[in-house]
C-alpha cells in the first residue's frame, strides 16, 4: 500500500535515481493476485537486478514487537516453499546495522490472520503478498529480498479484544513506518 513506501521515495515519480542505481517503486495493493501482476510487469518491462519488497506484516513470535524489522530467508504458501538465499539478502541485512531485526520464514495467506491456529510453528511473520513476489522472482531468475516491519502481533487465539486491537494498530502504523524509513535511508542513501 502507498503508506508502506519509505519517505525517501514519496514524490510522484515511480523511478528514482540514487547514485548509479535506478529504483523503480511499485505499489501492488493487498493480496497475491495484485502482487503477482505487479511483480511480473516489473520483471518483464524493467529486467531488474533484484526485487526488494518493503511493507508491513503480522509478527507470530512472542519475541517480536511492533516496529521490529523482519527479513525473509524463506517464504511459504500452503505446502509450497521458496528459499531466498542470495548476496542481496546479506547486503540488506548489513544495512540493518544497529536496528532491531529478525530473520526467518514468512508465511503467505490469502486472507488476514487473526490467530496463530493455521500458522506453521517456524513462521516469523505472516502477510498476503510475499510468496507471489518470490515466485515471480524465481520464474524470472531475479533474486528477491523481503523486509517487513511488524505492524501487529498475531495472537495465539482469536478473541474480540484481538480484533479490536487490530483495528487500532491498522490506524496507527507509525512505528512500523518509521522502521521502514530508517532502513531505506541506510540501504539506499
Amino acid at each position: 500500500m502507498s503508506m508502506e513506501i519509505p519517505d525517501i521515495f514519496r514524490d510522484k515519480s515511480s523511478v528514482h535515481q540514487i547514485g548509479d542505481n535506478a529504483i523503480h517503486i511499485v505499489v501492488s495493493g493487498i493480496g497475491q493476485k495484485r502482487a503477482r501482476y505487479s511483480t511480473e510487469k516489473v520483471c518483464r518491462e524493467f529486467h531488474p537486478d533484484y526485487l526488494m519488497t518493503l511493507g508491513f506484516c503480522g509478527g507470530t513470535r512472542d519475541d517480536l514487537h511492533i516496529g521490529h524489522l523482519v527479513i525473509a530467508d524463506r517464504v511459504t504458501y500452503g505446502r509450497k516453499e521458496i528459499e531466498l538465499d542470495n548476496k542481496y539478502l546479506d547486503e540488506a541485512t548489513n544495512a540493518l546495522h544497529g536496528m532491531e531485526y529478525h530473520r526467518g520464514v514468512f508465511q503467505t495467506f490469502d486472507w488476514p490472520i487473526f490467530s496463530r491456529n493455521r500458522v506453521s510453528k517456524d513462521t516469523l511473520a505472516v502477510d498476503m503478498e510475499s510468496f507471489a513476489i518470490a515466485d515471480i522472482g524465481r520464474t524470472y531468475h531475479i533474486p528477491t529480498v523481503m523486509i517487513k516491519a511488524v505492524s501487529d502481533i498475531v495472537p495465539e487465539k482469536v478473541s474480540m479484544n484481538s480484533l479490536l486491537n487490530l483495528i487500532k494498530i491498522i490506524r496507527g502504523n507509525a512505528k512500523a513506518k518509521n522502521q521502514l524509513n530508517e532502513f531505506a535511508k541506510q540501504y539506499f542513501l
